[in-house]
Formats: structure tokens, sequence, C-alpha cells
């Protein structure tokens, strides 16, 4: 079973005291942060996370400001978890901004009165039913479960605009895979709530999700989100190991024997997701799946080594988070590659709205995948005739 429940927030408080007591003040933590202003000594900031109701107001900002990237956590010395501490602060701030409330709303449709639940739920099924694929919408917030050895899990980005779920359908029937679905803006994983800081409601829809898991049984969860792959992780963790995690990108490479691509000399580029390179170590795997396929011109600063993009900033301070944005466009820009491909759909999200004319455009590695299968495809076709 997936729904034991452990306690986040003490578990937060634990590292937490280990991280504080760890520290010796080098201050590489916060040479490393992309949106750390300079006169926040580590100091103040450690004092707020022994004391964060009496946080000083810039580490408040700071706190705020914060988009769960974990370089600072890569580059502390005495391996405190920073990134960890920065979240039980997030947690404890006082005055938390009501963005993060609204947000979570947004993702788990928790916290709304019955008459306004209802009245979201009318327009957005009309908002639904011209942007969410015609695959998908009869599994949404479902709650009955065919048992399927693999689970494509879209959630609540079933409804992102970058159809991303539509390209994993379109690569799974291409590879001859028997698949169930979990989607729906009531089956978010919270991963999105515990990092604003909400760590029961995040704790809370986790659950919710494992429950749903479980009806399936599969043997694999895919999911083309990096938090969502590190949330069904804590998941698979906790049912013993009954089933793996993954990105779609890895289903790709696991499955590549099935994949007949074609392969291009159009030069790429490749943005590594925080939350699957730097915290997972799964960086590789991306690269795997190029290898023979793609020809990658890497960014300056790539791998374990690679800036964010911002996404969990919530867009609280929009200037900060757009020069994040920007720097790693320019980065790509750089490359002189004409698409910056990412793996995660909220990578693709957040760098989309920091999109200028002649930068190179943002896509799906798993969308470019589709793209050479269907050129393949389309020679062989050509070639039989």
């Amino acid at each position: 079973m997936t729904t034991t429940k452990p306690g986040m927030r003490s578990f937060l408080e634990h590292l937490n005291d280990f991280g504080n007591g760890a520290c010796v003040g080098y201050d590489l933590c916060m040479k490393a942060c992309p949106v750390v202003d300079a006169d926040v000594p580590i100091c103040e900031l450690n004092d707020a996370a022994d004391n964060p109701s009496a946080m000083t107001a810039r580490v408040r900002q700071f706190v705020v400001d914060c988009i769960q990237c974990g370089r600072c956590t890569e580059a502390c010395p005495t391996g405190a978890p920073r990134d960890h501490m920065m979240l039980h602060l997030r947690a404890n701030m006082p005055d938390r901004p009501s963005e993060y409330a609204a947000y979570a709303r947004l993702k788990g449709g928790h916290g709304l009165q019955p008459w306004y639940k209802d009245l979201l739920k009318s327009a957005f099924q009309l908002y639904a039913k011209s942007s969410v694929d015609a695959r998908v919408w009869p599994h949404l917030d479902k709650q009955e479960f065919e048992q399927r050895d693999t689970l494509l899990y879209f959630g609540c980005y079933a409804f992102s605009h970058t159809k991303s779920p539509t390209v994993t359908l379109d690569l799974a029937e291409a590879m001859g895979v028997d698949y169930e679905i979990i989607a729906g803006l009531r089956t978010c994983c919270g991963w999105p709530q515990t990092l604003s800081g909400d760590l029961e409601r995040g704790e809370e829809l986790l659950l919710g999700l494992g429950m749903l898991i479980d009806k399936v049984q599969p043997k694999v969860v895919v999911s083309g989100c990096a938090e969502c792959v590190a949330a069904v992780q804590v998941l698979a963790r906790r049912a013993g190991g009954a089933f793996e995690s993954i990105s779609t990108v890895e289903w790709l490479l696991r499955n590549r024997d099935k994949l007949d691509l074609d392969p291009s000399d159009d030069p790429i580029t490749f943005h590594d997701s925080c939350h699957l390179t730097r915290k997972m170590n799964r960086g590789h795997i991306a690269r795997e799946l190029m290898e023979g396929a793609f020809a990658l011109n890497e960014l300056e600063e790539h791998g374990r080594d690679g800036q964010c993009c911002g996404y969990y900033g919530f867009n609280l301070n929009e200037e900060k988070t757009r020069a994040v944005r920007r720097k790693r466009l320019e980065q790509a820009k750089a490359t002189g590659a004409s698409k910056l491909a990412v793996e995660c759909v909220t990578c693709q999200e957040s760098f989309e709205k920091a999109h200028e004319d002649g930068d190179p455009e943002v896509v799906e590695l798993q969308k470019l995948v589709l793209e050479s299968v269907l050129r393949k495809a389309k020679l062989n076709k050509e070639g039989a005739q």
C-alpha cells in the first residue's frame, strides 16, 4: 500500500536542525543561489531557520523568491540540505503570501465553497473540452481503474496548453504499449502544494494519488512532469518498491528498440530539470536517448551545474523569475541550436513565459522523438511505393 503517512513537517524540522548544526558559514550556498540578494548573510538565514516567526524582512523576501532548484545543497561542503531548510522556512513563515493558497486551490480543487466549486467545475469543463485530448477526457478525475503494468500519470498537466499528454499517447500507440491513465485536477500529486509550504495539503493530495495508484497495480508510473515523478517516487518507496516512478523520457529510453527514429543533424540544446538531474541523479537518461538521434549542443551550464527554470518561485517576484529564465534562454541561444529541448512540462511552460523573438524554440524532448518517428514512418512508406 502507498498510504502510510509520515510527518513531513517533523521531517523538515529534523533536516533543518541537522543543516543548521552542520553549517560552517562558508556561504557557498548563497553564492550558488540564482535569486539571493548579496546583502542576506548566511548567519541571518540560520537564525531564521531556528526561529521562523522572527525572520527579518529581507530573509522573508528571500524565502518567497526561492525557486527550490537545489543548487545551494549541491554547493554545501558539509552536506547541509539547504533546499529543505528553505522549504521549512516557507512552511513556517509568518503571513504566507495569499498566492500560495490560490495556487493550491487551482492545482488541487480544495478549500473552495461548494457553490463556487460547482461554478468552476462547469466553467472548467467548457475549457477542458477544447484543450484536453479526447483520449484523456474520459479519464479526468475518474475513480474506477483497470489494472495495467503501465500507468500514464498526467495529473493536472492534462490541461497544459503544451499538449504533452497527446504526445505521450501518440508515442504509446507507436510502441504498442497497453496503459491506464490517471488525470485531472483532483489527482494532483501535491508537490506544488508541498513546495509552496502547504505541507498538510500536499500530503493529503499525495495520499489520495497513492490510493488511485493502488487500484491500477502498475509496474511503472510514467509522467512528463519532473515534480510528479519526484512525488510518485515517494509513494513508490512507501510501497516497498512495488512500482517504479519514471519520466516519459526514461520510459522512451527503456523502449528505444520499439522506436524507429530518423536521425537529425539539426542541432538542439537541452535543459536539465532540477528535480530529475540534480535531485534524482537522472541527467544521463535524456542524453542516452538523444545519442545517435539528435545533434546535441550542450548549454554552458548543464548537467548538475545547470540553472533552473524558476517555476517554483510561483512567479511571486516576476522580475527575478524572468531574469532566471532569460539567463537560461540566452545560454540556449549562444549554442546556435534551433531548439531548446526539455523533459518536463513545467520547464516548457516556464521558459515560454520569458521567450523572445530570436530565442530557440522551447519543445519537449519527447515531442522531438515523436516527430522523428513520424518522419521515419513517412520515409519508409515512400520507399515502399
